[in-house]
This record gives C-alpha cells, sequence and structure tokens, in this order.
C-alpha cells in the first residue's frame, strides 16, 4: 500500500489532459482577450479610455465568481465548467462574423457588437473558472503541484506563441478587415480543442462539507491572516500589471508609430522567453518555494517598467535590441509570478470552505484588475500632450505613468515579506541555489570522469 508521502508526490495520469485543456485554451484568449483584440479596437479608432474598458471586462467579469461558488460543489466540478465553457465556446463564434460587417456599418456600432460578444463570453467564462481550481486541488497532489504548474505554465506560454504568429502573419498579410476574422476563427479553434480535453478529465467529487448551503462566513475568510497577505500581494501586482496592459501598445502605435506585425512579434519573443524561463523554475519550485520565486519576479519587473519608462521618455532608442531586452525582463517577471503565486494560493487556503476562499481571490483580484485599466487608460488620455524637460528626459504621460507602475511593484516587493511559506527558501539562499550550485551541478555532467580503479 502506498504511503500518504508517496500519494502526495505522483503525478496523476490525467494531468497531461488538464495541461492540454490549458494550453488550447491559452491560445484561445490569448487573441480574444488579448493584442489581437486590442489592435482590432484600435484599427476602429478606440481611445486609451475605450482600450482600458476592453481590458476590463476579463476580471471584472470574474466577480460572479462569487455568486457561483455557493453552488460549484453541488452542481460537481466537471459539470460545471463543461457547461460554463460550452457557451463561452458559442460566443467566440460569434466574434468571426463582426470584423465581415461591411464598411458601410460606422465603426462605433461595430466596436458596440464586439463588446456585446466580449461582455457575454466574459460572464459566461467567469462564472465556469470558480470551478477549475477547487477542481484542481482534488486531483493535482500537492507535492507536484509545482511541477505540474510550471508544465501547465510552459504550455500556454509556447500555444500564446503560436497563437500571436500565426496572428502576426494573418494580420500582415493584408491590410482587409478580414484579416480579424481570421484571426478570431484561431481562437474558436483553439477553444473547441480545450473544450475537448476539458470532456476527458474524470470528475472528482467535492468535499462532503463543502456541499453546505449554508451562508460562507466572508469576514472571517478575509481575516486569515495568510490568505489576506497574499491576497494584498496579488492585488499590488494585479493593479501595475493591469496599467502595463493598457500603455504599451498605444505607446508603440501611437507615439513610435510601430505596425501590428511588430507589436505581436513582441508577444511572441515574451512568451518564447517565459516558457524557458518556466522550463528553469520547474525543477527548483517545489524545492525552494515561491517567495524566492516572487523576490525575482518583482526585481525584473521594475527593470522592464524602467526600461519602457526610458524609451516612452525618449532616454533610450526603441529599436530590435532594446526591445528584445525589454521583452526578456517582462518573460522572467511574468513567469515567475503567475505560477508561484497559485502554487502558494493553493497550499494556503484551508480545504474547508475552499472554493469560497478562491472565489474571494479571484473576485477581488477581479475587481482591481477591472477597474484599474480604466483609471490607467483615463489618466493616460488626460495627461495626452503634457510635457516637462528634466536633462536627457521628457516627462510625458508614458514616462510618468511608467513610473508610477515601479513604485506599485517595488510596495508589492515588501509586502512579500508578509508572505507566510514555512518551507520557502531565504532569498540569498535560492540566489546561491540558482546562480552557483544548479550551474555547478549542470557544468558536472560534461566535466570527464575518472574510471581509474
Amino acid at each position: 500500500m502506498s504511503s500518504d508521502s508517496e500519494l502526495a508526490s505522483r503525478w496523476p495520469p490525467a494531468a497531461w489532459r488538464g495541461i492540454g485543456f490549458s494550453g488550447f485554451n491559452a491560445f484561445s484568449w490569448s487573441v480574444a482577450l488579448g493584442s489581437p483584440m486590442i489592435l482590432y479596437f484600435k484599427h476602429l479608432g478606440a481611445s486609451a479610455t475605450m482600450l482600458g474598458f476592453v481590458a476590463a471586462l476579463a476580471p471584472l467579469l470574474t466577480l460572479l465568481q462569487i455568486p457561483a461558488s455557493t453552488a460549484v460543489e453541488r452542481v460537481g466540478y466537471r459539470r460545471f465548467m463543461l457547461r460554463g465553457w460550452t457557451i463561452r465556446t458559442l460566443f467566440l463564434f460569434g466574434m468571426i462574423f463582426v470584423p465581415l460587417i461591411p464598411d458601410a456599418v460606422p465603426p462605433a456600432t461595430r466596436m458596440a457588437m464586439m463588446l456585446a460578444l466580449l461582455f457575454l463570453f466574459n460572464a459566461s467564462r467567469g462564472i465556469a473558472m470558480c470551478a477549475w481550481l477547487p477542481w484542481l486541488t482534488q486531483w493535482i497532489p500537492e507535492g507536484v503541484r509545482g511541477r505540474y504548474l510550471s508544465s501547465e505554465h510552459i504550455v500556454i506560454s509556447l500555444t500564446t506563441l503560436l497563437a500571436i504568429a500565426l496572428s502576426s502573419l494573418a494580420l500582415g498579410y493584408t491590410e482587409s478587415e478580414s484579416r480579424y476574422a481570421f484571426v478570431f476563427g484561431l481562437s474558436f479553434l483553439g477553444a473547441t480543442a480545450s473544450l475537448l480535453f476539458l470532456r476527458a478529465i474524470p470528475d472528482v467529487p467535492a468535499p462532503e462539507e463543502a456541499r453546505s448551503r449554508r451562508s460562507p462566513p466572508w469576514r472571517e475568510m478575509v481575516s486569515y491572516a495568510p490568505f489576506r497577505q497574499l491576497l494584498i500581494y496579488n492585488l499590488i501586482h494585479t493593479a501595475a500589471i493591469a496599467g502595463a496592459g493598457v500603455f504599451w501598445i498605444p505607446l508603440l502605435r501611437d507615439h513610435f508609430h510601430k505596425s501590428d506585425s511588430f507589436i505581436l512579434m513582441l508577444v511572441v519573443i515574451m512568451s518564447g522567453l517565459a516558457a524557458l524561463c518556466m522550463a528553469a523554475a520547474m525543477r527548483i519550485v517545489d524545492k525552494v518555494g515561491s517567495r524566492p520565486l516572487l523576490a525575482v519576479s518583482g526585481t525584473f519587473m521594475i527593470l522592464h517598467f524602467g526600461l519602457w519608462g526610458a524609451a516612452g521618455a525618449g532616454a533610450m532608442p526603441l529599436n530590435l535590441a532594446t526591445a528584445f531586452l525589454i521583452q526578456a525582463c517582462a518573460a522572467v517577471g511574468h513567469a515567475l509570478l503567475h505560477m508561484p503565486t497559485t502554487r502558494l494560493l493553493l497550499a494556503t487556503v484551508p480545504a474547508l470552505g475552499r472554493s469560497h476562499f478562491l472565489a474571494i481571490f479571484t473576485s477581488t483580484n477581479a475587481l482591481v484588475g477591472g477597474f484599474t485599466p480604466v483609471a490607467w487608460g483615463l489618466l493616460l488620455d488626460g495627461l495626452a500632450g503634457w510635457r516637462r524637460q528634466t536633462g536627457f528626459w521628457t516627462w510625458n504621460n508614458y514616462s510618468l505613468l511608467y513610473g508610477l507602475l515601479i513604485l506599485l511593484i517595488a510596495l508589492g516587493l515588501f509586502q512579500r515579506r508578509r508572505i507566510a511559506e514555512p518551507r520557502a527558501m531565504k532569498t540569498d539562499e535560492f540566489l546561491k541555489e540558482l546562480f552557483i550550485r544548479t550551474p555547478a551541478r549542470a557544468l558536472a555532467r560534461f566535466a570527464p570522469r575518472d574510471n581509474t580503479p
């Protein structure tokens, strides 16, 4: 009979089906909720405030997880996910036809139609995702969650790279608006494939105590200190990353006059580098813990925003080399943020009330991630045309707002020190492991061996 420790570190047979679901799902949302959709609205003449509203739909509608969390265990994880995912896929199919509407229809009307579909898509997605993380914790043992989440994020980075590369080729092939229909068709195909993988994942019964119909004690749950400190940390980073998502495309298109293909190429570069970074992190995360990885993530995000700010201020040229450096910092920062945070979250929330804890986490994260893009967009539009010269540095709406993002990430690094993770390495020990011991072990494999008896 297997011991509890062996069961906790065993790779489940269905794990690759879950990774396949996440990979094709990423292929889908990287188009429908990512740069191609932002570029489509920009093509129709959308303002920065409108782009902020588009970016806000997905996180804001994730708030629907809070009411949905009271029903997910009673319905069943698999059934709940399948129903929601089928509905969201149908709305993706409708998005294909909006770019095919004749040019005689005003751009504002086409934007309104796409916004309506995005609203319905994100509403069904927000409700359905309530079941995913509680379901995941039931069939992925804690001892391999770091490995699983790392593998999942590697696949997500690679499929995002593929989706954006195909979108870039399609958008650069023709100037016709029908090119966006092709791109959204790719998103629909990815969603359909993710639905097939989802159906192949076996159902897992919810814990009996989680099926209670009693109203969950929300206040006591938020007061649980380990959960609250992690929640605060995540909200700080969400506010910063939401701002970054609003700034960079207008900066490249309006300030540097870069093409859609160049913009999507940068997304491809980041996705590829993030996959490499995640492959390295996968080998050490269950050993060193999440907190050291979050420290490295915050440092690279500060570098990333600082480089963007320097480019916006005219203190650094924006060419292929500097763009690669900017995206390399982003790749490390993003790769070492989401996976360790999710791993730490799943280890922090107690089994009793897990769905409600996770709903609070994702919904409050969604609330900040939903309102901050609109606020950042309003600031970006409100400061348009404002300039102050300080030596070689030009203060404008981009350089000023990227400076604010740096302050937010620095605040997040301070908050990270309050997060509880008893088995995590100290940061200095982690850096020794990363830069000294791991390279030494790798070099030792190639060293000549002494076979003298």
